[in-house]
């Protein structure tokens, strides 16, 4: 077993970089093969055939096309659907384990915290990212190489590794180095880290119920 480093030994920038690159390693071998599995379930999903008009309606909402392009000749296919859905939850997954490290400092608090927990909350921040280092560079592959066989429109890039990513690419080193201590750090980490999650994996879910013929499936899908 791979002994852990302590707080002073994570606190530098040279190691937080090496350990947010492996989490970018990690990502990328783990996260396909995830993404894979889970689409091959949905095909023998009973509810999967009525969850591909949701999901495409979402994906039309971030930019995808209704209708056939040069670069979507087809359109958004059911595995096109599939890949995105299948994506979707393992984001959230992968978001909710990144969370999941930083709790017993949110909870402790900082000073009462062991030297133990105060890695954990790190390397659950170097966690995320990791994860969006690994995103951002797979996102900008299928956004701008040709034939792509998996491609996303410009428009999605932007929303995700211009608008979003950005904030733990751009913050969380620094965060780390200057205000790990605060309070409002571990806050804002875990309550957006799980609020993510938590977001899409009901949004996913919902997409699950039978809205047309089950009065419950309805009720609830409108309290999501």
């Amino acid at each position: 077993m791979i002994p852990l480093p302590t707080f002073e030994q994570l606190s530098t920038v040279p190691s937080m970089a090496t350990t947010a690159l492996l989490f970018a390693i990690f990502w990328t071998v783990s996260l396909p093969l995830a993404e894979k599995k889970i689409a091959l379930k949905l095909t023998d999903a009973a509810w999967w055939p009525g969850a591909v008009s949701p999901t495409k309606s979402m994906m039309y909402n971030f930019g995808y096309p209704k209708e056939p392009t040069k670069r979507f000749p087809d359109g958004v296919t059911e595995s096109l659907a599939r890949d995105f859905y299948s994506g979707t939850i393992s984001i959230c997954v992968a978001h909710a384990l990144c969370a999941t490290p930083m709790v017993p400092v949110l909870i402790r608090g900082w000073e009462d915290s062991s030297d133990f927990i105060k890695v954990s909350f790190v390397l659950g921040t170097l966690a995320d990212l990791g994860f969006d280092i690994y995103d951002a560079v797979q996102l900008s592959i299928r956004a701008f190489a040709k034939n792509h066989s998996k491609p996303i429109p410009i428009e999605f890039w932007v929303i995700l590794v211009c608008m979003h990513h950005t904030t733990a690419l751009l913050l969380v080193m620094p965060l780390n180095l200057h205000y790990v201590h605060r309070f409002e750090y571990h806050q804002t980490a875990v309550s957006l880290l799980y609020a993510a999650s938590a977001c899409y994996l009901a949004g996913a879910y919902k997409f699950t119920l039978n809205v047309y013929e089950k009065r419950k499936d309805f009720v609830l899908y409108k309290i999501i």
